[in-house]
């Protein structure tokens, strides 16, 4: 039974074009999934930074108390 070649490119190219929408929705899952990832870490890095910033605030405010202290220790 030969095989009529319009009918094989055919075949050919069809499934080309199946693999070529897999690969499109291979890649905009994972542009997503890239996204996501990158939210999460700047996400991340603000919730870090937000408590350094409240253990300087905490020193420093202690610092501040200490000395105020000490100076009126030192007044009376």
């Amino acid at each position: 039974m030969p095989v009529d070649f319009d009918d094989l490119t055919n075949r050919i190219l069809d499934k080309m074009d199946e693999m070529e929408k897999k690969i499109d929705n291979l890649c905009n899952r994972m542009t997503k999934v890239e996204i996501n990832l990158d939210n999460h870490f700047k996400e991340l890095d603000q919730k870090k930074e937000a408590n350094e910033k409240k253990f300087y605030y905490i020193i420093a405010i202690m610092g501040v108390s200490f000395t105020i202290y000490e100076v009126v220790k030192g007044l009376l």
